[in-house]
């Protein structure tokens, strides 16, 4: 019944929001260098992200060893950046968001869609601080 904690918006936005401007940031820290960002978690830290990116339903926990791939990458053609998610070693569309053929879509989407949910670390301590 954990996931039921999750319908609260208050508590999914505490759940998974300090974590958004992390992925964000790990994407491009504006370095321009190639990286591998990873961050490791509990169940309860992947559940929040598969629900805010659609990647199942509400009352659906991750199996064990669940996981989730950001991936990052560049138009040959015109340089604009692109994302896709794996989750569980499978291509898995965003929820809302326009993919090609092969799972990309706009990295400029993905991150107007992922600060929706984002928080940052003040508001956060603010919020759980009961004010």
């Amino acid at each position: 019944m954990e996931y039921k904690k999750y319908s609260n918006v208050n508590y999914f936005k505490l759940a998974v929001g300090r974590l958004v401007p992390r992925i964000l940031h790990g994407l491009d820290d504006g370095s321009g260098a190639v990286k591998l960002t990873l961050f490791s978690g509990h169940d309860s830290t992947i559940k929040p992200l598969t629900v805010m990116l659609g990647l199942d339903a509400m009352d659906n926990w991750p199996p064990y060893c669940a996981n989730i791939l950001i991936e990052s990458g560049e138009s040959v053609v015109d340089g604009s950046g692109y994302v896709r998610i794996l989750y569980n070693q499978t291509l898995t569309p965003i929820i809302g968001l326009k993919c090609d053929g092969n799972g990309w879509v706009l990295k400029s989407d993905f991150e107007r869609y992922m600060r929706r949910f984002g928080i940052s670390d003040f508001a956060h301590t603010f919020l759980c601080a009961g004010n």
